[in-house]
Formats: structure tokens, sequence, C-alpha cells
């Protein structure tokens, strides 16, 4: 399985004016700011790379609505209680995270996490702060395409059809 190098040096750039957008969210100056800052931002990144290789393609609502499952899955106690968490979370071999068990298909399908389209990727970042502000999939913690119908759908109430997901809850 290839390495995982999700973002590039020009998108570190682009994290860095991220940054100094979110510290001016916070009046207060101190080094506190500073580390509550980092985090969010770290947070932000894990949803807009959910965002980005989940749900490119979909509409803006789409994509907000992919943010708001993994925000959902934060809130929700059977989940991990941080974004990267909840976006990495599944089985592990080898330092190495089972091909196909992710909560998340993207971060095991065994292809490498590059970013190459920045449009979308500067969207997916905007769609993962957006995914702050309201709840638009009715508390759903799972979601899947119209392609595919895992057994655990058959278990859980449908909340709403954005696009090509079906989200539950």
């Amino acid at each position: 399985m290839a390495s995982r190098a999700p973002v590039t040096p020009l998108h570190r750039l682009r994290l860095f004016f991220i940054f100094f957008y979110f510290s001016n969210l916070f009046p207060i100056y101190t080094k506190r700011r500073f580390v509550v800052v980092f985090c969010l931002m770290e947070q932000l990144m894990c949803i807009a790379l959910a965002i980005y290789f989940e749900a490119r393609g979909e509409s803006s609502l789409g994509q907000w609505a992919v943010g708001n499952v993994v925000l959902n899955r934060v809130r929700d106690p059977r989940y991990p209680s941080d974004a990267c968490l909840v976006v990495k979370q599944g089985p592990w071999s080898a330092g190495l995270p089972i091909r196909h068990k992710c909560q998340f298909s993207f971060y095991c399908d065994g292809k490498p996490e590059y970013v190459f389209d920045d449009r979308a990727w500067m969207k997916a970042v905007r769609m993962a702060g957006m995914s702050y502000t309201l709840d638009v999939v009715g508390g759903a913690t799972h979601y899947h395409t119209h392609k595919v119908s895992p057994d655990w759908s058959a278990e859980m109430n449908l909340t709403r059809v954005v696009g090509n997901h079906l989200f539950f809850k």
C-alpha cells in the first residue's frame, strides 16, 4: 500500500492562510489561542479530506452533508471524539489500515490520498467549515451511495437523501 501524503506543500501554504482566518475568530490573544486554532484546523482538514475523497463530485449540499456525518459521529459517544480519529476509524494490521474495512472507504481503499484538484479541495475546506454551522442530515451517523446496499442500512432509519448519498441515523 502506498504511503499517505494527502497534503502537498501548496496545500500547506493554504492551510497557513486558513489558520489566520480562523485565528481571527478568537479574541483572546494568548498562546492557548494558537493551540485551539491549530486543533480546529487539524479537525477541519480531516473533515475536508473526507469530503474531498467521499463526495468531491456532489453538490455543495451533498458535501456539507458528508461533513455533518463526521461531526455527528464526533458528538456520538459510540465513536471517537476527534474528527481525524473518526475518519481513520477501522481495524489496523502491521501499522496500516485493513483494506476495505474502514468507516470511510477512501482511507483504506489501497489508493494514496493525493489532492489533485485545487478548486475541489478549497470547496471541500469551505464545506468542512460549513459543516460546523448546521446539521442538514438530521443527526445521521452513516451514509452510503445508491450503488451499494450495506447490511447495516436495513437496521437504521433513513434521514435524508442528498444527491447520490443516502443518510441514516
